[in-house]
């Protein structure tokens, strides 16, 4: 679905600028809200600010970035603060395309909150392509600005809440809301104000795994500390998350996503590059379910550059007194590893995962 006209001339100059200066600017549904969101980084894990009214009290969001593939994420928890704002956490492809630190995002934008001050809201559409809309400063005050665009054939649309406003390149505000046809933003300084608390706070990262009890399956050189780092297509709804593959609970569902077109993919990094010996991927959680993956190929980057290799199909085996789909990599050395999806049981438009298993030599 693309929201808004298209503007991908310049693109990939303008997010490598903006990046450098500003925080990711991200596509964001809810399910009952579209809208818009800035993804920052703290402390080796990535976050998404976005109003709280597009969030719309839920703890999951998909996410999507720019470009022609665009990278995908899910926001996961959430607290709400203060002004309509709302912080969750990121993973997927876009956590390792995070924004700029929290504590580098400019505070001392006064000099650019001029009257008559030309800007630039940026809006990114859930195809990748990026729209912006030229605006000129109508008003200030101490929390707010107000804006208007410059081209009368311009108005802010349903879906554009939570877009970065820029003046020089800088960011300096959150659009919040409209009013017969002003934008209503929330300035930068007294956005972060109010949500330093959340990135004050000690606080675990996010982790798929669950404790030693409720392992359905144990294998006693799994290799540890992987994480799913890149999926090819949004999983069906909130529950059947692609993490979901690495959580060793049997109370959680497995991984389904909708089909965009086959193979899809998931990718796993692990901690350092290591000599992997098998890879296992079971049914758990699908044992009845036509979307569970039949066909499925094993592909290796070495160093997480993007140089892949596949090596081959996985070969069904019975593994622990249960029917698994098995690859024997014969300890290959790899940081990164891609499952590729071929075809599933059903032949339906969904296609999923049970858990994925993958140990050393």
């Amino acid at each position: 679905m693309m929201l808004f006209k298209s503007i991908v001339v310049g693109l990939f100059c303008f997010t490598a600028s903006l990046a450098l200066s500003s925080p990711i600017s991200v596509f964001v549904d809810a399910g009952s809200e579209i809208g818009q969101g800035l993804l920052v980084s703290h402390n080796q894990n990535c976050h998404l600010i976005t109003p709280a009214h597009v969030v719309n009290g839920t703890s999951f969001v998909y996410l999507s970035g720019r470009g022609s593939k665009p990278p995908l994420g899910d926001g996961i928890g959430g607290m709400v603060f203060g002004y309509d704002l709302s912080v969750l956490d990121v993973e997927g492809e876009l956590f390792s395309q995070c924004g700029q630190p929290f504590d580098s995002v400019n505070r001392k934008i006064e000099k650019y909150l001029v009257v008559d001050s030309l800007g630039e809201v940026n809006i990114v559409n859930q195809d990748g392509s990026v729209y912006r809309v030229p605006v000129a400063i109508v008003d200030q005050s101490l929390t707010y600005l107000k804006i208007k665009p410059t081209d009368v054939s311009d108005q802010f649309l349903k879906g554009m809440s939570g877009s970065l406003l820029t003046v020089q390149g800088e960011a300096i505000g959150m659009l919040m809301s409209v009013s017969d046809g002003v934008g209503n933003v929330l300035r930068t300084d007294r956005l972060l104000e109010t949500i330093t608390p959340y990135f004050r706070n000690t606080k675990a990262s996010y982790s798929s795994k669950a404790g030693p009890d409720s392992f359905i399956l144990q294998f006693e050189n799994e290799i540890q500390d992987i994480k799913v780092v890149r999926w090819s297509s949004r999983a069906i709804d909130s529950t059947h998350r692609a993490a979901n593959v690495l959580v060793r609970d049997s109370s959680v569902a497995p991984w389904i996503t909708s089909i965009n077109a086959l193979p899809e993919s998931i990718t796993f990094e692990l901690p350092e590059s290591s000599k992997i010996q098998n890879i296992y991927v079971s049914d758990e959680g699908l044992e009845n379910n036509t979307s569970m993956a039949t066909t499925i190929e094993v592909l290796l980057d070495i160093s997480g550059s993007g140089a892949w290799r596949s090596y081959g199909v996985m070969l069904p085996a019975k593994v622990k007194g249960r029917p698994m789909l098995v690859f024997d990599l014969l300890g290959r050395s790899g940081k990164q590893v891609m499952l590729r999806l071929h075809s599933n049981k059903g032949n339906g438009r969904s296609i999923g995962l049970g858990k994925v298993y993958i140990t050393s030599n």
